[in-house]
């Protein structure tokens, strides 16, 4: 179905990221232009070129430099020298990826069918923008190759607009899977959660760990800023360039965590055990690389191991029907999540890997291939633990039984057999004495039952107690029957022992009294205050079944 409306904002989507990746490096080259004067000897087509470049990395291009030795002789270059750098800052992917789900997410169906041609044309929206925009550089100074910044940028978008428009959802499952969809769909939602919460997980930990590398290597950092000897307005402009590939280092950083390690230049690597590497570039984002042997930090290994677990495990406590289901099904959720996690933290090592420079420099940042193979190895065997390790040799399985959903019956209820509870013992009259025929049997010989807000017989004598002794506001009025009272203030009470005996005094008589009260079950007073609360004098008995299970 056509919908002009929706093709509209879908081009304004793809032409408003264009704009917003290849305006903002031009609005901080333009600041810093007017701030040191550049006009003087700098034309604005140089800024146009750098933020042209810049967005071009971004889309997960090539970018040649050409450096000429008229322009800068204080280099003693005897003819053009030419370095390439492929390696993108991965802010700008981050927001391709926002920018298509957005506008996956806007496009409309009907009918369930996938609106195939708007797809189409938000992508070929997109590809053509970026096109465009990779056409302003100056070819002799700085030359992206087109191809490998536009294939990259597409696909980004593409998934992101698939994710937006929840593809998935538009496909005849049923039809494919038959009596095995539902549970298909269940573990496939189990694996999906499992395998998000791996890659927001492995994210932290690499964070934390950076954040930990900057406080420990501060003094490189700065050593390293101060060798480029920049003024303020060189200093602003790399510092906002070190946050655009920011997110690049957090991908090392998960590369590092994961016991793969990343390159440092050809026959150079930094890993757990240590770092290995020759003279590296001027760049103070690298002075938080750790240096010399190391060993000890192959302890770090177990974060993320642990974090798996833990989800595994959070995920059978959150299932307790997956219990009685073969291993292979137990073990599907968290084995199928651990790959989907090692998958995408590898093609995230694809996107963060690439060259910083010529000859030894032209290798930099971590294998996709041992990348995978650690996530895999550290993500299944994790798997493998949460799913088989009892609850109970860990005390979760109390944890368990809090998470899981309460019985919408009981089992006595859902065979249609009617559950009763045994019946309080009535109050002795005022003149009436105890028979020791029939004491009053002690509260914990009782069994106890069901109560009218809950199936549950063992839920409900700890609830009313507490209703009774700590929510005195929750405490309904009970109307005192006659006869009954403070036997002690009426002066025509006629007092007697347990064995018929008349009672000496008053005294002793209240003194019996108050035994008696002790061994009455508060449980059952409970159960007559409730009882006595839902009688309505002037409405029908609908509560008559209540008041014989009472």
């Amino acid at each position: 179905m056509f919908r002009p409306l929706t093709l509209i904002s879908l081009i304004a989507d793809a032409l408003l990221c264009v704009a917003v990746g290849l305006g903002v490096p031009t609005l901080v080259g333009a600041i810093s232009w007017l701030a040191t004067q550049g006009w003087v000897d700098t034309p604005f087509g140089a800024i146009i070129t750098a933020a042209t470049a810049v967005w071009g990395l971004g889309l997960g291009g090539e970018v040649t430099f050409t450096i000429d030795p008229a322009t800068y002789p204080q280099l003693g270059l005897a003819e053009p020298f030419s370095f390439m750098v492929s390696v993108a800052p991965l802010l700008f992917t981050v927001l391709i990826a926002v920018f298509g789900w957005r506008a996956g997410a806007r496009m409309t169906v009907d009918e369930n069918e996938l609106p195939w041609f708007e797809f189409v044309i938000g992508v070929a929206a997109f590809v053509g923008a970026a096109l465009v925009s990779l056409q302003l550089t100056n070819p002799e100074v700085v030359a992206v190759n087109v191809t490998s910044a536009v294939v990259p940028g597409a696909l980004v978008w593409l998934l992101a607009m698939l994710a937006g428009m929840r593809v998935w959802e538009f496909f005849p499952w049923e039809r494919w899977l038959g009596e095995k969809t539902d549970l298909v769909f269940e573990l496939a939602g189990r694996a999906a959660r499992v395998a998000a919460g791996l890659v927001v997980g492995v994210f932290g930990l690499a964070s934390l760990a950076l954040l930990v590398a900057f406080f420990i290597g501060t003094g490189r950092v700065i050593a390293l800023q101060q060798a480029l000897q920049l003024d303020i307005s060189g200093v602003v402009t790399v510092g906002l360039a070190h946050l655009a590939y920011l997110p690049t280092a957090v991908v090392w950083a998960v590369s590092w965590l994961l016991g793969s390690g990343f390159a440092l230049g050809e026959g150079a690597y930094s890993q757990l055990g240590g770092t290995h590497a020759g003279p590296l570039p001027a760049i103070p984002l690298l002075g938080l690389v750790p240096e010399g042997e190391l060993p000890a930090l192959w302890a770090l290994v177990a974060l993320p191991l642990a974090l798996a677990i833990a989800l595994c495990l959070a995920d059978r406590m959150l299932t307790p029907s997956d219990a009685n289901r073969p291993w292979y099904l137990r073990l599907l959720p968290g084995a199928v999540g651990g790959l989907l996690a090692a998958v995408a933290l590898s093609l995230c090592g694809v996107l963060a890997r690439g060259s910083l420079g010529p000859g030894r420099l032209s290798d930099f940042g971590p294998h996709p291939g041992w990348m995978l193979v650690a996530a895999v190895l550290i993500f299944v065997a994790a798997a493998c633990i949460g799913t088989f390790v009892p609850l109970e040799m860990i005390g979760m399985d109390a944890a368990a039984k809090v998470l899981r959903p309460a019985p919408v019956a009981s089992t006595a209820a859902q065979q249609g057999e009617t559950v009763t509870s045994p019946a309080a013992p009535e109050p002795s009259a005022a003149n009436e004495p105890v028979s020791p025929a029939s004491p009053v049997p002690p509260a914990s010989s009782q069994e106890p039952g069901p109560s009218w807000f809950t199936d549950d017989p063992f839920e409900a004598e700890p609830y009313a107690a507490e209703i009774d002794e700590h929510d005195p506001v929750a405490q309904p009025e009970v109307r005192q029957p006659e006869g009954s009272g403070d036997r002690a203030k009426r002066p025509d009470a006629h007092w007697s022992r347990a064995d018929g005996s008349a009672a000496a005094d008053a005294s002793e008589g209240a003194a019996d009294e108050g035994r008696d009260a002790q061994r009455r079950d508060p449980k059952e007073v409970s159960r007559r205050d409730l009882s006595e609360v839902l009688r309505r004098p002037d409405e029908p008995d609908i509560y008559a079944d209540l008041d014989e299970d009472l």
